[in-house]
């Protein structure tokens, strides 16, 4: 009997992976985000307190299910499942690649972990590491012929970020067209199993769309230019991995023509195409609409292409063959120096100290806004406040108050992060911040002192430029 997952060389490059991490988990002081990354990391360690949480619609409630034992230890915890995340993704692409035929398969890892952000979102709570790795299994267990598994894994896909909509029209084209329409339906496990989760704890059953929180108005968070994420996505690679990724489109886009006129056949062809080529460039061009229309409450964050990074891994790949291909036609030594030479420049730039590599005095560090939110809280807690309730609107100040301040408010029903500070009684502490207290909150400093609503205790600012900052110690009146 066939094994259902085969391949020692990925069990042993998953490993290696992992222990990397941990070196990364440990040493990072930072939560590379202090907005999302903490939110997702409370919402996974009170689900437990909260069971609602579970099927909480921004929470990502498949992320909150699998990653709240890790919470249960704290930051730490989650960094600790981020590197397991990774290390997973690590394993099902470089079994991909080997089941796929692709020469070196190995540095399909190689190549991922040569990826900056994917070492610095280690220590993050984000959603994308996840969603990467689970996407990558979906594509594997497909090339394995392991259809159904494979389909109900992109059926739940939904319940780890909202993207998983558009993988899943890749995936249903890619079914169909493979004259694999009968697996269709499995799509549809995730929505049953969690639309009877939603009524479970009190919701109706189709409370994804009912209650998607992310239908905004056109432009709620502004515009950008439809070119924004091509300088995104060479900004999270480096410029060596993405014109390997230029090299992999080219060399997709030879075997198609090869097929086509010659009838060369080239193995897991239609696989390639839709499930990696096809899912990477189509989320790629999504996110590149949306935030260029404004669509969906799109942020223009970078981030949201960590979830295609292990897919982009595999294009490298199939780019670093291709060159080996014609190269070998000149003289097959010259093939592998020429693979040897640019699988260096791969995994040694992101330690090179040019533009887009690792930055060791920054990227491991805290950044300026987890530094003012320390120096705030700090001087709250120095003034032992007693009388009133402390609020913020930065995600990160739960971190700094730690057991000192619940993060859940019971009298708001809600996190404390979501409390308008409008609505605090007189005595009680507000941290004010100029990013999410105006932006989430819509509060400008100006509009809490005007007419005498709050008195400024304290602030702290950081005038950098392009990296100001400011918080703001404030008690309500």
């Amino acid at each position: 009997m066939k094994k259902l997952i085969e391949g020692e060389l990925a069990f042993v490059c998953a490993i290696i992976s992992f222990l990397l991490l941990i070196i990364v988990a440990t040493i990072s002081t930072s939560t590379y985000d202090a907005g999302d990354s903490v939110m997702h990391y409370l919402y996974a360690e009170y689900s437990w307190q909260k069971p609602y949480f579970f099927v909480h619609p921004w929470a990502k409630p498949l992320f909150t299910l699998l990653s709240s034992p890790f919470a249960q230890f704290g930051f730490s915890g989650i960094k600790i499942f981020q590197a397991l995340t990774w290390s997973t993704a690590v394993f099902f692409a470089v079994a991909t690649a080997e089941k796929m035929e692709m020469r070196f398969p190995f540095l399909a890892g190689a190549i991922l972990l040569s990826m900056r952000y994917v070492v610095l979102s280690t220590a993050s709570g984000l959603t994308e590491p996840l969603f990467a790795a689970w996407t990558m299994a979906g594509v594997y267990f497909y090339v394995k012929k392991k259809n159904i598994i494979a389909t109900i894994l992109f059926g739940f896909l939904l319940y780890l970020r909202s993207e998983g909509q558009l993988v899943d029209i890749a995936v249903t084209v890619y079914l169909i067209l493979s004259g694999k329409v009968k697996y269709i339906p499995f799509l549809f496990c995730g929505l049953i199993v969690y639309g009877f989760l939603g009524m479970y704890f009190g919701d109706e059953f189709f409370w994804y769309f009912t209650k998607n929180p992310y239908n905004h108005p056109p432009g709620f968070y502004g515009y950008g230019n439809w070119y924004d994420y091509k300088g995104y996505l060479k900004d999270l690679i480096g410029p060596v991995l993405y014109h390997m990724c230029e090299v992999g489109m080219l060399s997709c886009g030879v075997a198609i023509l090869m097929k086509i006129f010659f009838q060369k056949q080239s193995p897991y062809l239609i696989e390639k195409f839709f499930l990696i080529y096809g899912v990477a460039v189509g989320y790629f061009v999504a996110e590149s609409i949306f935030w260029w229309k404004g669509l969906f409450g799109s942020f223009g964050m970078s981030r949201v292409l960590l979830g295609m990074l292990p897919l982009a891994a595999l294009i490298c790949l199939d780019g670093l063959n291709f060159i080996e291909t014609v190269t070998a036609y000149i003289n097959k030594i010259f093939a592998r120096v020429i693979v040897a030479v640019v699988t260096l420049c791969i995994v040694l730039f992101p330690y090179s100290g040019m533009e887009k590599s690792f930055d060791l005095s920054t990227d491991f560090k805290p950044h300026i806004q987890e530094v003012l939110i320390h120096k705030g809280v700090t001087w709250i807690q120095n003034q032992n406040y007693k009388k009133g309730e402390i609020y913020y609107s930065a995600p990160y100040a739960a971190l700094e108050f730690g057991n000192s301040v619940e993060a859940f408010d019971e009298l708001h029903f809600d996190f404390k992060i979501f409390t308008d500070p409008r609505t605090i009684f007189p005595g009680d502490i507000y941290l004010w911040d100029d990013r999410f207290s105006v932006l989430e909150r819509n509060s400008p400093l100006d509009s809490l002192l005007v007419r005498n609503q709050f008195t400024l205790l304290k602030q702290f600012e950081n005038l950098t430029e392009g990296n100001h900052y400011k918080v703001c110690v404030l008690m309500k009146n």
